[in-house]
């Protein structure tokens, strides 16, 4: 013992208390008490008020942090104020925080406010589940909740708030319109979220377990307990959750559930715990339609793949918002493993039809997939399916085969017709062929190919059109060049009467004239098989389309005549030019009375007429 301690306890008491008053300083007051015990004892409740008056009682929220309960419990007992902040925190929030499970009971049974309020809603309950305390947790939920206060105690809605960065974090996140009414289990419900979110499962498992949570509850952004733990990538959780009831059917946003995103993600770990579960409808649509075997597909997923087809309720060929089933976007995106899987299940239908009436056949038809062509007839698909359902007119009845040769996809109609038979001859609604599908897309070689073939250059559609007046009138819709000019010759070199009439009484040659298609009527002309003289039922005869024209056009035409008139008097066309000068503008004094009389009767024909610059 010092002699500093020595002389201080030969002092009475009065005068050691008067010392003690004193002094000003806390730290100075706090290292007089821990001289000796006598001084301890004189002078302890001196020091405890002290910091209660002029230290907003800092020793009481030290005692409840460090499980101090004799300090505490002193402090209560001088008139510290049990619901004091520090650090907007109170003396029960700091012992729940640290997890000090006696102090916890303690403030409990003197009175400390634990419930929720609106302007309080970060609880001890919250700052426990947070820290991972499933001890304080415990004691916190073997109690009676009040009821959810609108009004803080005060009435100035400032007197509870207890953590202004949590508070507002939770008002943000889960409170709701007091108007559309508030969840009496929402304090329970708030710090389940907020122990997943801090990765706390066996908090978690001890919320859950209690049932006072509310398993459904939604947050501001309409998610789930459940939704929150496969975020946070707490699949632990979420088998607790899903055992005692959650629902794994809840929608969130663009309505995907969390099998679609799982699914999307390939999360396997997931995926089979929903599926497992019997209350997940696998079926279910987004906003786009996508069920989460369109989600597997979409993104490759092929062990998630496997899962879903494991349930025996799964739709396997539900069709998305697009109207295309999931094997069909297999095909599309040449997912040939995922094709290979879909085909093998024993609840695919392999001549589903999309919203325009056609199968997956003819989906690997027109991306040229010659192996999926293949899996897909070996698999029993049928070769001859015929697309029936609304769509353009010209695809009624529309045939695979016919739709790899509009898109042009020579080894698919090589496989199709050589090596498994399919008819050449045969016709959708409108009555044309393949050939005809070719022949209206210029695609010569294609048109070269089925010729080659067998196909039919005669064949008539049911408005009396060959192949080649069908591609004389698209040229109305589409530029004209070399793909026409060889595609017209193949046509005529294999026999096409250029001077067939439709049901119209028209030829070719005469829709040439009317969409003024220069090469498709050179070709025709050039081939000396159109009649380039006599005027059809409509009045467009040649010689109104040779005065349009000058000598450099001609040329442009690559005709073998550079002059315009012995070019048409090669054809048998006399326009009155007189010799090789002529310009083609008009009649001449030279032209025939046949000729006039031609005129004479194209202009007062009742028919109407295309009236032409000449």
């Amino acid at each position: 013992m010092t002699s500093t301690s020595t002389s201080l306890l030969t002092l009475p008491n009065d005068i050691l208390l008067l010392i003690a008053e004193a002094t000003t300083r806390e730290c100075d007051l706090n290292a007089l008490t821990q001289t000796n015990t006598h001084l301890y004892t004189l002078l302890i409740d001196m020091l405890y008020k002290n910091n209660i008056r002029h230290h907003n009682s800092t020793a009481l929220f030290w005692g409840a942090r460090t499980g101090q309960l004799p300090t505490v419990k002193r402090m209560l007992a001088l008139g510290a104020d049990i619901e004091a902040t520090q650090n907007h925190c109170t003396p029960l929030e700091a012992a729940s925080c640290s997890g000090r499970e006696e102090m916890v009971r303690y403030l409990l049974s003197r009175g400390a406010n634990y419930g929720f309020w609106r302007c309080r809603p970060w609880t001890p309950l919250c700052a426990a589940a947070v820290e991972g305390h499933a001890g304080v947790v415990r004691i916190l939920l073997d109690r009676t909740l009040p009821p959810v206060k609108d009004q803080c105690e005060d009435g100035s809605g400032n007197r509870f708030i207890c953590r202004n960065k949590q508070d507002t974090l939770v008002k943000a996140m889960f409170l709701k319109d007091p108007s559309t009414g508030q969840d009496p289990r929402i304090e329970y419900s708030i710090a389940l979220f907020m122990a997943i979110a801090s990765s706390e499962d066996e908090v978690c498992k001890v919320l859950i377990e209690s049932g006072k949570a509310n398993l459904d509850y939604k947050d501001g952004g309409q998610r789930t307990a459940l939704e929150w733990a496969y975020t946070h990538r707490r699949f632990q959780t979420m088998q607790i959750l899903l055992k005692h009831g959650s629902d794994p059917n809840v929608a969130g946003r663009q309505n995907q559930t969390i099998l679609h995103d799982a699914a999307y993600a390939g999360c396997i770990e997931v995926v089979r715990m929903l599926v497992r579960n019997p209350t997940t409808d696998v079926n279910l649509k987004d906003l786009e339609g996508f069920t989460p075997l369109h989600a597997a597909v979409r993104a490759g997923r092929l062990e998630v793949l496997k899962l879903l087809l494991a349930r025996s309720d799964v739709d396997v060929n539900v069709r998305d918002g697009s109207g295309h089933s999931a094997l069909v976007r297999a095909i599309r995106d040449l997912k040939l493993k995922i094709v290979r899987v879909l085909v093998r299940h024993p609840g695919i239908d392999l001549e589903a039809k999309d919203t325009q009436g056609m199968t997956p056949l003819f989906a690997a038809a027109r991306y040229d997939y010659l192996d999926l062509v293949d899996l897909l007839l070996d698999a029993g698909a049928r070769i001859d399916a015929r697309a029936d359902n609304d769509g353009p007119t010209d695809t009624f009845a529309y045939t695979p085969l016919m739709q790899a040769v509009e898109c042009n996809r020579m080894k698919v109609v090589l496989r199709l017709v050589l090596d498994r038979r399919e008819e050449l001859h045969t016709k959708n609604a409108l009555g044309w062929t393949p050939l005809f599908f070719a022949a209206v897309k210029s695609e010569w070689q294609m048109t070269k190919l089925l010729l080659y073939l067998g196909a039919d250059p005669l064949v008539r559609d049911t408005e009396g059109n060959t192949a080649l007046l069908c591609m004389i009138k698209r040229t109305r819709y589409q530029a004209t060049g070399s793909k026409e000019d060889r595609t017209i010759r193949l046509l005529l070199e294999h026999g096409v009467d250029p001077n067939v009439q439709d049901k119209h009484g028209r030829t070719a040659l005469s829709y040439a004239v009317e969409y003024r298609n220069d090469r498709a009527i050179a070709t025709l002309l050039d081939f000396q098989k159109a009649d380039g003289v006599t005027t059809d039922s409509w009045g467009h005869p040649i010689k109104l389309w040779a005065r349009s024209k000058t000598e450099e056009e001609f040329k442009q035409l690559g005709q073998r005549a550079s002059i315009p008139s012995a070019w048409l008097l090669g054809h048998g066309i006399d326009i009155g030019l007189p010799g090789a000068e002529g310009t083609g503008l008009g009649c001449e004094e030279g032209d025939s009375n046949s000729g006039r009389e031609q005129a004479s009767r194209t202009v007062s024909s009742s028919v109407p007429v295309v009236q032409y610059s000449i």
